[in-house]
């Protein structure tokens, strides 16, 4: 029996139908399940017919994630601590509306408060997105940072139409 992982970045919206619509990772066969099932418990399980097994997680994040493999470059602009930062480089691996997940071997450098400047091109565009944002969380076995933007106010337009393609 072959086993699968898949991510589910489902909209708050939809967890309001009745079901939701999930398909077998190994043949494709699609199966209506209880949105509430979702609702309730982190991780649901589906075995298909076909043997596959395919475990999904839903995303509960309010903003819809692109993955992506974006180079960034990061500067520390503020902190609670007083430490030097140089400029690192690390990988945007997902990117919204609202912020972006960063890879990078330096991760330990940064403290959840800190406030950075993000530097990177996304694949539509020849020009630098430059984003404030502040450092919302550490995922160690990854070696990675979830950034929150504070600039703007808004929705950075660039990024916005970059989720849509």
């Amino acid at each position: 029996m072959k086993e699968y992982v898949r991510i589910l970045d489902v909209p708050e919206e939809s967890l309001k139908r009745a079901y939701l619509t999930v398909s077998c990772s190994g043949c494709n066969l699609s199966k209506k399940i209880k949105a509430d099932v979702f609702l309730s418990h982190p991780v649901v399980k589906v075995k298909c017919p076909c043997g596959c097994e395919t475990k999904y997680i839903l995303n509960r994040r309010h903003h819809h994630r692109k993955r992506v493999n974006i180079p960034v470059e990061i500067t520390l602009l503020s902190s609670d601590t007083v430490r030097l930062v140089p400029k690192i480089t690390g990988v945007v691996k997902d990117i919204s509306v609202t912020g972006v997940g960063v890879n990078t071997s330096n991760y330990r450098s940064y403290n959840i408060g800190d406030i950075v400047e993000l530097r990177f091109k996304l694949p539509t565009s020849e020009n630098y997105i430059v984003k404030r944002g502040i450092v919302m969380c550490h995922d160690h076995k990854r070696k990675r940072i979830g950034i929150k933007y504070i600039d703007d106010g808004g929705v950075d337009r660039q990024i916005s139409l970059f989720m849509r393609s």
